[in-house]
């Protein structure tokens, strides 16, 4: 207790800060070294602590990222173990005593540390956190980013641009593989490859094209059809994720109908790389993206893959060995799309979140100093040693010297000069700090620092409260002020509240966490959609509310360090419902999060808008399979919507919506294909001219039109708009895919849209914008018409189709006179609606009547029309004579004084010219 400052020894100059550390805590014994500190989430986000930050491996070997042209030949001399190979990084795992060797090799210009990465879903802890919300969804995500346009649904399957041919992969949490959304209609899977690297019991995938990957477990499609393939998602993640991105929405339960949570491509194939549970490392994390795209290359396919994972640790310069890999694992159809991270604190959210800013700048000139506060909240003590642990780290410019001053609360400051290292035992909790020892990093000519808070013996936890960070500029080259920026990378402390925070001088900036950071990732913030989400028995809510349409509460800002725009877009990240894996361990604690269907279940992060983006990428990619990350995210950023919120922001670019947000059908229009052409025909339905027993709910056909789109690209069904004659108030127009091709609107058909036919006599009804015919295709379509129940019997109803009643719009071309179809109008048969059975003279639309209205129907006009009590006193005399028409009339339930009836048996006299006929009615209103 209460030690003096301790310098540690040096290390190679071009070792990662943590490597260092690493190093010598797996070399040295405590308390002359340091604790293997193992840390485990991020900020902010509710996962088990697991994993280290450190590159620390089960085996006590260190996971390292070493770059340069020796480095592959360095890890080997030093009997390391090679996971991956990407450009001129290499991961692998090599024994601490081997650091300096392998830093030293020729060739070698970095030995980076491989990071600790945890997903990016910010569900509280708590299921308090949530409350039965009201009935109805506040929800504006419906198509947000416009995808629906590139495709339609017939039957099981999408046609038109929905993924066809092109591979998404996850490096993730695994994937439910049972799961309905990803499996083909006969029940194959649509996972290609599924490799577990955390397996042990083999067999590892091999040699795969140019790589080789002896680690793990690997399943084909035929074994995973088998049933044989132990990969699984028992956290839930990577089954979720996936699902935004490519499920096709097929599962569903509770008597719900199926296809109302559909990915973005939901025709792609998949491929599913399993890196951990709780935490992952960025080394599994390159060599599951080499895996992609290796087997997406031997079937000659396009590929893109999410990592819906991140890391604050490193520059945020897209400068780390992780983000240089990953850049030269990309390329012509081969795309990675990575979160903005849930680190934001954008402070528009009511009631307030419980969690604050990470990050925190300054500028002092010489002999100026900034203070900044770290906030330890109320925790739970781990018992053990380092297994209470806070980790900052700060990036400062190379010609820059900058002391750095750590307060313990109550205790006296701990001063670690530029070029030095500390380790200091303190009542308060031990302090570590590596301030830049060996000089500027080789990566990028700045300057690193790493501050440890830990607890070195038992008992010596970090202490709560507020600790004092000081920056303070000594004599430098420059004289200039030159910038510093610092993060909470992550901490241990346990409990609900215990996510440590920025006080004094906090930013909400410089916190998209890595990789997103890479110069060729495409990355994603999220924007808030939804609030509410259906579930069994009501309707669910998420406390903490922004406007919709507003950047979510927890979407990570930018810009990058160096002033580069991050992220590129935003997506819909809150609230977003997608595939449910049964006992997923990010859903257990808070069974509200799942859907009413049971198949399904929603969560926010930046995790949930990824795969959207991924999505876009698919369908770009099948239409043009050789598109560079670069094109692609000129393409987005080119085609993002820029509304009210985003100029609120400060318009396009700024830090919490990149360019805007994301709009897939316009991307897909930047791509600027040629055009095709629609074909249509209309022509009478052919149904007999009398419907009988026309009730509530019957459907009749009208209209058949028969479409066909040129290859070119799919054709929308912009415009169709019908007259219709003799509809009551309550009936329904509708537009439905004639399927089978018989004129007839079967069970099972899909009802693309339902629009109001509105009143008695000519009435327009507009049905367009809701049918994509595929390029290539002819599909049927019927214009029908839903009864309401109030049509008066013997009403005749028929529709027109008007000269110029349709129009179609190029897909992909956005050409608006894309259609060659009627040049005259058409008309439906005239539909008498007969409401009696044969030789019935008086029927009641329900009985007993449940609703606030009975409506009797008669075969000719009555003379008079009574209500009478089961005692025999009338209660209400009805007008057979006044609207809705001569066949019918309505009772609202109320008596001749206009107060409502109660409950109960009443008698229904009509009396008609053939004598007068009398009906028991039954009033049972809920």
């Amino acid at each position: 207790m209460g030690a003096p400052a301790r310098p540690l020894v040096a290390q190679a100059p071009n070792v990662d800060a943590a490597v260092r550390l690493a190093a010598r805590s797996a070399s040295l014994g405590a308390p002359q070294g340091l604790p293997a500190v193992r840390l485990g989430p991020l900020p902010g986000v509710s996962v088990d602590p697991a994993g280290g930050l450190l590159p620390v491996s089960p085996d006590g070997r260190l996971r390292v990222l070493v770059q340069g042209d020796g480095a592959l030949a360095a890890v080997r001399a030093a009997g390391g173990t090679i996971s991956a190979t990407a450009g001129d990084v290499v991961a692998a795992l090599i024994e601490a005593a081997a650091v300096d060797r392998v830093a030293s090799a020729p060739g070698v210009r970095w030995v980076g540390a491989a990071q600790t990465l945890t997903t990016q879903s910010p569900v509280p802890r708590r299921a308090s956190s949530f409350a039965l919300g009201p009935a109805g969804l506040l929800d504006v995500s419906e198509d947000d980013t416009r995808v629906r346009t590139l495709r339609q649904r017939i039957g099981q399957r999408f046609e038109g641009v929905a993924g066809q041919g092109v591979i998404v992969g996850i490096v993730d949490s695994g994937l439910d593989l049972d799961h309905p959304d990803f499996l083909r209609p006969d029940g194959s899977t649509r996972v290609l490859y599924a490799w577990d690297q955390t397996d042990p019991l083999g067999p590892p995938p091999g040699r795969v094209g140019d790589a080789g990957f002896i680690t793990g477990s690997e399943c084909d499609g035929a074994v995973i059809d088998s049933g044989a393939c132990r990969m699984d998602d028992s956290r839930g993640h990577g089954t979720h994720v996936l699902g935004i991105a490519a499920g096709d929405g097929s599962a569903t339960g509770n008597g719900l109908p199926a296809f109302r949570y559909v990915g973005v491509a939901p025709e792609a194939d998949l491929i599913a790389v399993k890196g951990g549970d709780a935490a992952f490392t960025s080394d599994g994390v390159v060599a599951g993206v080499s895996y992609v795209f290796e087997r997406a290359a031997e079937l000659g396919r396009p590929a893109v893959v999410i990592i819906a994972l991140g890391s604050q640790a490193g520059p945020h310069d897209g400068t780390t060995t992780f983000e240089r890999a990953l850049d030269a694992l990309v390329g012509p159809g081969r795309v990675a799309v990575v979160t903005a991270g849930n680190q934001g604190a954008h402070e528009n959210e009511s009631p307030d979140f419980p969690t604050g800013p990470i990050h925190f700048t300054g500028a002092p000139a010489e002999g100026e100093a900034v203070d900044h506060t770290l906030l330890i909240p109320p925790y739970t003590p781990t018992p053990g040693v380092a297994n209470d642990a806070a980790l900052l780290e700060l990036w400062y410019e190379g010609d820059a010297n900058l002391a750095i001053t750590v307060t313990p609360p109550g205790q006296a400051p701990v001063r670690v000069a530029s070029g030095d290292t500390v380790a200091v035992a303190t009542p308060a909790g031990w302090v570590f700090v590596d301030n830049a020892s060996t000089g500027p990093a080789a990566t990028n000519g700045d300057k690193q620092a790493l501050v440890l808070l830990f607890d070195g013996q038992e008992g010596e936890e970090p202490a709560e409260g507020e600790w004092g960070v000081r920056i303070e500029t000594e004599p430098a080259p420059i004289s200039i002020p030159l910038p510093y920026h610092g993060w909470i990378v992550g901490s241990t402390f346990q409990g609900a509240l215990a996510t440590p925070r920025i006080g004094a001088g906090a930013t909400n900036s410089h916190s998209v966490t890595t990789p997103g950071n890479g110069d060729r990732m495409i990355t994603v913030g999220a924007h808030a959609t939804r609030h509410d989400w259906p579930v069994a028995g009501g309707t669910e809510t998420f406390a903490f509310r922004e406007p919709l349409g507003d950047v979510a509460f927890f979407s990570g800002p930018g810009p990058r360090r160096d002033g580069v725009v991050r992220p590129d877009v935003t997506a819909p990240g809150k609230v977003v419902v997608s595939a449910y894996r049964p006992g997923g361990t990010d859903f257990a604690a808070l069974p509200s999060l799942v859907e009413a269907d049971g198949a399904h279940a929603a969560l926010l992060g930046t995790s949930m808008a990824t795969p959207q983006v991924a999505g876009v990428v698919a369908l770009l990619l099948q239409l043009r399979p050789d598109l560079s990350p670069e094109q692609i995210r000129n393409l987005l950023r080119g085609s993002a919507r820029e509304d009210g919120f985003v100029v609120a922001a400060g318009g396009a670019p700024n830090d919490a919506f990149g360019f805007g947000k994301l709009d897939g059908l316009a991307a897909a229009r930047g791509l600027g294909l040629p055009g095709g052409r629609l074909t249509a025909a209309a022509a009478p339905a052919a149904r007999p001219l009398a419907v009988a027993e026309g009730r509530a709910g019957e459907v009749l056909p009208l209209l058949a039109l028969a479409l066909s789109a040129a290859p070119q690209e799919p054709v929308l069904l912009s415009e169709l708009r019908v007259d219709v004659f003799g509809a009551d108030p309550a009936a329904e127009l509708v537009l439905v895919l004639d399927e089978n091709r018989n004129g007839e609107v079967d069970a099972g058909e899909e009802e693309l849209v339902a629009v109001p036919a509105a009143g008695a006599g000519a009435a327009a009804g507009d049905l367009g914008g809701a049918l994509v015919v595929p390029g290539g295709r002819a599909l049927d379509a019927l214009v029908a018409l839903r009864l309401g129940g109030g049509t008066p019997n013997g009403a005749r109803i028929a529709a027109t189709l008007p000269v110029g009643g349709l129009g179609a719009e190029g897909v992909l071309s956005a050409a608006t006179d894309a259609l060659d179809g009627p040049t005259s109008a058409v008309s439906s048969p005239s539909y008498r609606i007969d409401l009696l059975a044969e030789e019935e003279e008086v029927a009641l639309s329900a009985n007993p009547v449940r609703t606030d209205r009975l409506v009797v129907n008669y075969s000719e006009r009555p003379r008079s029309v009574a209500i009478f009590s089961a005692a025999g006193r009338r209660v209400r005399a009805l007008d057979p004579q006044p609207d809705p028409g001569p066949g019918r009339l309505e009772w609202d339930l109320r008596d001749d004084d206009g107060r409502p009836v109660a409950n109960g048996a009443y008698f229904l006299f009509v009396d008609l010219p053939g004598g007068p006929v009398r009906r028991t009615v039954y009033v049972l209103r809920p």
